[in-house]
């Protein structure tokens, strides 16, 4: 058995009860699309923990994000339905100052230029396994991916997702940042954006038969022109595991079940990160594009628990009384951009965002791929909603959506400034941010279109995967 293709194909087209052009294709395949969804960042595999495994010990793991890894305490599971009722529980003062002194943590290790003290760092913080390399080793593509059992869009929905303006509610952001709009669509279409689905459909995987394959998903938007990663749909292996072992060996009863689920070997190669970083060089090389110019992380529509959480708390701080249609992925909607609310280092906020699963996953991204990518940093975060969309009751609101910044160090871990820069804003003055007292950074703020008149989209709608 190859793959439960019923079941991972509802989730693969969870967005369907947004976007009219994945309802077609969920009718057209018969697919079910009632279940528990998490978008961006929901399960996507990367969490502050390295280890070093048992069978392989150069290989670095990085423990999922998944409800189970961040879940705050008090906060009741998720309701499997479309529409959850009641929503998730609002963050106390206490799990809002643990996860600012998290973030406080990861800005450090990814500011920190040595990698021997980042390693020491890492493992004074039982994050990096005695055995383990901080730099992942996952540098072949594609060969290490189907190595480890994953398959390349195998459903073949990839280009019919592949749109701005309704599958991946992004088109205001990409118009104002000035990212390119055109798309590649093989095997004839040729454009800067790729939409790519990476599927671990194989059983077979390190060497091994292991019955059944995880069912995971990364869903991703990949632009090495503009240097720019969006994700859209990411579901790691431990989270889809249990639904592919019950829709194989149902009849085998629940016992047998979880015990196949705790004895289950996952891939040593199954996190969002060392999989986007695969895609995105060897696009870069197929495109004669340098990997060392990317410059942002979009996490499309965040549905995870705790970013839902956490972008509650900073909208309820900002006081944001815009309540979400529905309330399915948080009490309050993110401004509309152009405007947006950011977040510069220092601030609470900032910390907050990168203790979430989506920080987390750009931190991870940076610091085990430095090879690739350069030495870089998160620098600035917008927290914001694509307007165009219809927040209709029964579309829902998808959660806002968070742009990661990226800027580049020096070898002493201060930001490289670069004439006509993009991306991290370096060279450009820093963006006041109306803290207290006016202090530039301490605080967000809701930036202002630049130019009069600019509207916002019309419609009333959609957030972010970190």
């Amino acid at each position: 058995m190859k793959l439960n293709i019923a079941c991972l194909g509802a989730l693969y087209l969870q967005r369907a009860t947004t976007s009219p052009k994945s309802l077609a294709l969920d009718k057209a395949g018969g697919l079910s699309t009632a279940l528990d969804s998490t978008s961006t960042g929901a399960s996507s595999n990367d969490s502050a923990t390295i280890l070093a495994r048992s069978d392989r010990s150069g290989d670095v793991e990085m423990g999922g994000i998944d409800d189970r890894d961040y879940m705050i305490q008090g906060t009741p599971p998720r309701n499997p339905s479309p529409i959850r009722d009641p929503i998730l529980a609002e963050l106390t003062e206490t799990d809002a100052q643990a996860l600012i002194q998290k973030g406080a943590k990861l800005y450090a290790w990814m500011s920190e230029p040595n990698v021997g003290t980042l390693t020491q760092l890492l493992r004074q913080d039982n994050k990096l396994g005695p055995e383990a390399c901080l730099q992942s080793d996952f540098t072949t593509y594609p060969q290490d991916l189907v190595d480890a059992g994953w398959d390349r869009d195998p459903l073949g929905i990839d280009a019919p997702l592949s749109d701005f303006q309704e599958s991946i509610p992004l088109k205001l952001m990409v118009d104002g940042l000035g990212i390119s709009t055109t798309w590649e669509i093989p095997p004839d279409q040729q454009g800067d954006n790729e939409y790519v689905t990476w599927h671990h459909t194989d059983p077979n995987f390190d060497g091994t038969d292991h019955g059944v394959a995880t069912g995971a998903f990364y869903s991703i938007v990949y632009n090495t022109k503009d240097g720019v990663i969006m994700l859209v749909s990411n579901y790691g292996p431990r989270k889809e595991l249990p639904s592919q072992v019950s829709g194989e060996y149902q009849n085998r009863g629940q016992a047998f079940m979880d015990k196949f689920i705790a004895d289950y070997q996952y891939p040593a190669l199954s996190h969002v990160s060392d999989v986007s970083a695969l895609e995105y060089n060897g696009q870069c090389k197929r495109r004669n594009h340098n990997a060392k110019d990317l410059n942002k992380l979009i996490m499309v529509s965040s549905q995870s628990d705790v970013s839902v959480q956490v972008v509650d708390y900073l909208l309820k701080k900002k006081g944001i009384q815009h309540l979400a249609p529905a309330r399915e992925y948080g009490r309050y909607k993110a401004p509309a951009w152009p405007q947006k609310i950011r977040y510069l280092p220092g601030s609470d906020g900032f910390k907050l965002l990168l203790a979430n699963p989506n920080g987390n996953l750009a931190t991870f991204l940076l610091i085990q791929h430095r090879q690739e990518f350069g030495l870089k940093r998160v620098g600035k975060i917008d927290v914001f909603d694509d307007d165009h969309y219809d927040h209709s009751p029964q579309q829902g609101y998808k959660g806002a959506s968070m742009a990661y910044y990226l800027e580049d160090l020096d070898s002493k871990g201060k930001p490289v400034v670069k004439a006509g820069a993009s991306g991290s804003g370096a060279g450009k003055k820093p963006l006041k941010t109306g803290g207290s007292g006016g202090r530039t950074g301490k605080s967000g703020k809701i930036e202002k279109p630049k130019r009069p008149g600019l509207r916002s989209g019309g419609k009333v709608q959609r957030m972010a995967k970190l």
